[in-house]
């Protein structure tokens, strides 16, 4: 009889999940919680079947691992979380993608964390999706969720941790449309209107704060690109249009260019502030939530409602496409396409109506 060469895989403690782990071949396997019987267990029947490959166990356990058959759900998500947390980066830091996946993976797993990935079909997603319209969600976060869910199932059956049958399936589910499902749709995101937004910085006692947010009006900028720019990488040799071309983007992993056109009135706005920054230096180095947090004491304050920095990106882009035209709009706003654009700029109601009383 030949010698058997096996040499056991290491038991290790996969901190992030807090489970036992084993890696066979380059695949991870997930035994049960860490020091728990059930993974000691799980580890004593792993060596057994490895050490004897002829065995009916381990023939069962190797088609298992070729099928993703056995391996739950909560296992796959914790993977595939460790995956995107070095995909979805930018200068080096984790995107806001991150906790928006992080969020929808513990709505999957609180119900399928233990369901095997091959009883994760399209009929079980749908079910799971009928469950979240129940409980109140809307049709845009589910969709989203949906997305999500599609692309890590996609994931993992490139990985060979799922067959492909389960990410198709998962993928073809159609997307809830609107009027057509029980999920309530929100209300969509409207410009914030000039007077309150004037009332709202008269209220805000940090003056870097309300200078990043009137020149956000001015440019139309997205919140995270008005707290990337740099002095260094400010244009400042125009006389009367400075410039900021971004390397790292929103749209960069598509190939598109962004750079962001400060006129007149920005640059006014802009001078003081550069005198006190120093080279490398953020122009507004402040997080994005504190600047959402201080418009909404702010506004309570100044007695109006609430907004976002979100909201004035819609109202440029509602100005620009206005004045200037959609191709206008889309070129400033940094859209890749102009259906975006469109969702971003209101239409021109007032233009709508002079043409009624005109020629209707």
């Amino acid at each position: 009889m030949p010698r058997n060469s096996f040499i056991p895989p290491k038991f290790t403690h996969h901190r992030a999940s807090g489970q036992a782990r084993v890696r066979i071949g380059g695949v991870d396997r997930y035994l049960g919680e860490w020091g728990s019987r059930e993974a000691l267990d799980s580890y004593a029947d792993l060596l057994k079947s490895r050490a004897n490959p002829d065995s009916e166990g381990s023939t069962v356990q190797r088609a298992e691992v070729a099928t993703g058959q056995g391996t739950p759900l909560g296992k796959i998500a914790v993977e595939f979380l460790a995956w995107a947390r070095g995909y979805y980066t930018k200068a080096g830091a984790e995107t806001s993608e991150i906790a928006v996946i992080r969020h929808v993976l513990r709505r999957l797993c609180a119900e399928h964390a233990r369901t095997p990935a091959t009883a994760f079909t399209a009929r079980t997603f749908k079910e799971f999706r009928a469950g979240q319209i129940e409980a109140g969600r809307s049709r845009s976060g589910i969709n989203r969720d949906h997305r999500i869910i599609a692309r890590m199932l996609r994931w993992a059956a490139s990985e060979e941790l799922v067959p492909a049958s389960i990410a198709d399936g998962v993928r073809m589910v159609p997307a809830l449309r609107a009027g057509r499902t029980a999920a309530k749709e929100l209300p969509a995101v409207k410009p914030v209107d000039d007077e309150t937004v004037s009332r709202t910085l008269a209220a805000i006692k940090d003056p870097g704060i309300a200078t990043l947010l009137r020149v956000q009006r001015l440019c139309g900028a997205r919140i995270g690109e008005m707290l990337a720019i740099t002095r260094d990488g400010l244009d400042t040799t125009g006389d009367d249009v400075w410039r900021f071309e971004y390397r790292e983007h929103k749209t960069a992993h598509k190939g598109k260019a962004r750079t962001i056109y400060f006129g007149a009135r920005c640059i006014e706005l802009l001078r003081p502030i550069i005198m006190k920054t120093t080279p490398a230096g953020k122009l507004f180095p402040y997080r994005a939530d504190s600047i959402r947090n201080t418009i909404k004491r702010a506004a309570i304050r100044a007695g109006v409602e609430p907004w976002t920095p979100h909201q004035l990106r819609h109202a440029r882009a509602t100005e620009l496409r206005r004045e200037a035209g959609l191709s206008a709009a889309q070129v400033t706003l940094g859209h890749a396409n102009i259906s975006m654009t469109q969702h971003y700029a209101e239409a021109n109601e007032s233009l709508a109506l002079d043409i009624a009383r005109k020629l209707g």
